[in-house]
């Protein structure tokens, strides 16, 4: 019981740093409670105060006396804002996978309260980002956060740009309601993965557009009725096919690889998810990804690989390339 008494000091220091900040001190009341709850340790309230002092004077601890009554933990090795921003650094890091990342952010919040500190556990990441700019992005991911572990539906206003790049509010500011289920950073962007309440399908909107969010009464509606994620989702996947964040039908697709560095690029962006195969004196990759995206991406890669199937796939990339080049024809 004496060593307990000894150690009953440290005991407070984790109880201030796990239970208080500036919006919910402690009485010594409480923190005696919690003593004796967590650590099974008795304490008389002037020793507590002995202790508090002892801490603040001694030990140099920023215990701060509330001025609506209790002590909470005030400057810690890392400020709120700290925090944010390294655990916005660790997400969009190259070096670092998802899982790793989050364990990070964890390890990193709990310098902060209980009530301060947010779980991650709803975003993921794709493999190669690029470092997120967004102040305010992390208010909405904490929004978000506790939307989804309250199953609680969000709204609201999306952003949009007008003729001349100039920023306005899509639909004149019109409130988007969504179930919320997760969030990506995918080539240095956040997406929210949610389904709007009247349509079917999911959609992914991007986090630095979201505006005004808020936590709705409504509940979500569950992601296994949501048609095009169902019961068998599988986030993994989900990322490896969608390699632009665009929300329509995966394909499959075989692509000619024409380039030395063309194994390369398709490494970097399918992964172990491509198939390769040499048939006859040529080289073949067999990738899946949502169409749109895998257009986009071809475009880009055009001296790398050349898409031979589907048909209608190769048709739609021919005729773009098409178009680009009347664009430079001179007159």
């Amino acid at each position: 019981m004496i060593q307990e008494k000894k150690l009953a000091i440290f005991y407070m220091i984790e109880i201030l740093k796990e239970y208080t900040d500036l919006n919910h001190p402690l009485t010594q009341k409480e923190i005696g409670e919690k003593l004796k709850s967590i650590y099974n340790v008795d304490l008389e309230r002037k020793t507590i105060a002995a202790n508090l002092k002892m801490l603040e004077e001694d030990l140099e601890y920023d215990i701060i006396n509330h001025p609506n009554g209790g002590y909470y933990l005030g400057e810690r090795d890392l400020d709120e804002t700290e925090i944010k921003f390294l655990i916005d650094a660790i997400f969009s890091s190259k070096s670092i996978t998802g899982k790793n990342a989050k364990e990070l952010a964890l390890k990193l919040s709990s310098n902060l309260s209980k009530y301060m500190r947010k779980n991650y556990n709803y975003i993921y990441k794709s493999e190669d980002i690029l470092r997120s700019k967004n102040n305010e992005l992390f208010f909405n991911i904490d929004i978000i956060n506790d939307a989804i572990q309250k199953r609680k539906m969000v709204s609201f206003k999306y952003q949009d740009y007008d003729d001349l790049g100039n920023e306005q509010d899509k639909f004149d500011g019109l409130r988007y309601k969504v179930s919320p289920y997760f969030m990506i950073n995918n080539l240095g962007k956040y997406y929210l993965v949610g389904k709007h309440y009247k349509y079917d399908n999911h959609i992914n909107f991007k986090m630095d557009y979201i505006k005004d969010i808020k936590i709705e009464e409504d509940n979500i509606t569950p992601k296994e009725e949501v048609k095009s994620l169902g019961k068998d989702f599988d986030i993994i996947k989900y990322i490896n096919n969608h390699v632009y964040m665009f929300g329509g039908d995966v394909i499959s697709a075989k692509l000619e690889l024409i380039s030395k560095a063309s194994v390369i690029v398709i490494k970097d962006w399918f992964g172990s998810n491509a198939r390769f195969k040499q048939e006859g004196d040529k080289r073949y990759a067999y990738v899946k990804s949502e169409e749109r995206a895998l257009f986009y991406w071809l475009l880009q890669y055009q001296e790398d690989v050349v898409v031979i199937e589907p048909q209608e796939l190769k048709e739609k990339v021919r005729n773009r390339l098409k178009e680009s080049l009347k664009n430079y024809e001179e007159e």
